[in-house]
């Protein structure tokens, strides 16, 4: 239990990350968590106006857990050119330190969602992810992270 408190305790970091967006109406930026929190709702207020069915509770924890990285890595700006590598592994780092405050199996099952959404590829529901032992997920995301392995994205939000 200790180390799920651990966890959303360092989530709380995600409310002092400011991005370079303002709210609609503000004069200030708003922050990380803020932007998760609204992006997991309009993907749900939107879903059925998709053109095929939509794993709601998959999307939305995925948005949830996206930006978490940016705690130690800060704010990654989709439209900035150069340095992408840099951040990316970054990021990597951050989710692998951050997600590694949970048993192993929460951390494996949120660290694959993270990359799935860095991936921009979600498995069809006819082909599951193949299954990965947790620590041995976490443990290769924390090679990924110190050899500086490029993650892609199509956008990151």
């Amino acid at each position: 239990m200790q180390q799920i408190i651990d966890f959303i305790l360092e989530l709380d970091k995600l409310k002092a990350v400011s991005r370079k967006v303002r709210p609609l109406g503000l004069d200030r930026y708003e922050n990380s968590a803020e932007h998760s929190w609204q992006i997991a709702l309009m993907a749900a207020s939107l879903a059925s106006y998709a053109e095929s069915p939509v794993d709601v509770p998959h999307v939305v924890f995925m948005l949830l857990v996206h930006d978490i990285g940016e705690i130690d890595a800060g704010d990654t700006m989709v439209f900035v050119e150069g340095g992408w590598e840099q951040r990316k592994a970054a990021e990597l780092a951050s989710v692998t330190r951050i997600f590694g405050l949970l048993p192993p199996a929460q951390c494996a099952a949120y660290l694959a969602l993270w990359q799935e959404f860095e991936d921009a590829q979600t498995p069809s529901p006819a082909s599951p992810t193949p299954s990965i032992e947790p620590c041995q997920s976490c443990s290769i995301s924390t090679t990924r992270a110190k050899a500086g392995a490029k993650t892609t994205s199509a956008t990151t939000a």
